[in-house]
């Protein structure tokens, strides 16, 4: 999801704006063209759903809303796709990361009614004018795609990697309430987190654990190293800038399950946070600013990760 383009699609806005619709249809088929390209070689259908990371939610100033896709199977014997989100590219994102005081999502249809950060939530759940509800247009692709009937059900899974790991967290969560509480003509996949902060409090972390166990699909998180991301929050307040120098009194508790890996050992399942008090402030800012660790939460230290965890040796 990091090889869109982004220049390219400023610039079909820019001609679209000019009135030059087929230059601006031409520069936003170009802006994925990598990522098309990716899809074909596992011959995958590829479809962008929201492009919004550049757009701010109504009634903010700051955040951003995500940039998510589809990478679905062609073979409709076979059902499935794969809602994918891209990570942190922008400083707008960054703000979308650190907007983290707790919101609750005020209604039991909404992720359980739950607390989770406050930033992520009203960017996945936020409406952007004509552009509508970025949650609601996942919920749209699927039960659409359902509809194209094989001989077995569409099997829909979540994905992302740091900020879009907390997207994907979300998004799985409110589709395994609305399986659990509503007839869908779709089974619920699994979920895959890379390098994801911690995003709500334990109540939310508790309730979606307890959903899926009466799934069919699974949720797993990936950490690799000593990646400083998978840290925070809660995190020192003074970290960031013009914060007060004082702990972040802020809880929030990973999800299950989990797996450590790295290109030196064999994956470890994780203890559980749920039920449990981290602390404010777990790992001080040294421990975050260290480049090893930030090196840690990049995608291509994952791969490497993730080929080792797999028994995949050599080039």
């Amino acid at each position: 999801m990091y090889l869109r383009d982004g220049k390219k699609v400023i610039a079909a806005i820019k001609e679209a704006k000019a009135g030059n619709v087929q230059k601006a249809i031409g520069y936003l088929e170009d802006s994925d063209a990598d990522i098309q390209e990716i899809a074909a070689f596992w011959d995958f259908d590829y479809v962008t759903i929201c492009d919004l990371f550049e757009h701010t939610t109504d009634g903010q100033k700051s955040i951003v809303g995500p940039f998510c896709g589809a990478f679905s199977s062609k073979d409709k014997n076979k059902p499935f796709t794969g809602i994918a989100f891209k990570g942190t590219t922008t400083q707008k994102e960054w703000n979308t990361n650190i907007d983290r005081d707790p919101k609750v999502t005020g209604d039991d249809k909404i992720l359980w009614n739950t607390n989770v950060s406050k930033g992520i939530f009203n960017a996945l759940f936020g409406t952007y004018g004509d552009s509508g509800v970025p949650m609601d247009h996942i919920m749209e692709f699927i039960e659409k795609s359902a509809s194209h009937k094989g001989s077995t059900r569409l099997v829909p899974h979540s994905t992302g990697h740091s900020l879009g790991a907390s997207y994907a967290t979300l998004c799985y969560s409110q589709l395994l309430l609305y399986y659990s509480t509503n007839p869908v003509e779709w089974t619920l996949g699994d979920m895959y987190n890379y390098g994801s902060p911690r995003i709500g409090e334990d109540s939310f972390a508790a309730r979606l654990r307890t959903a899926v166990r009466n799934a069919p699909g699974s949720t797993w998180r990936i950490v690799n190293a000593n990646d400083s991301v998978t840290s925070v929050p809660p995190v020192p307040k003074h970290l960031y800038v013009f914060e007060p120098l004082e702990d972040d009194p802020r809880i929030y508790i990973h999800v299950d399950t989990a797996y450590h890996i790295s290109t030196s050992t064999a994956p470890v399942l994780m203890d559980s946070e749920i039920g449990r008090n981290p602390g404010p402030a777990p790992k001080t800012v040294e421990y975050l600013q260290d480049v090893q660790h930030q090196k840690d939460h990049k995608q291509s230290q994952y791969w490497e990760a993730l080929r080792v965890a797999n028994g995949i040796t050599g080039a």
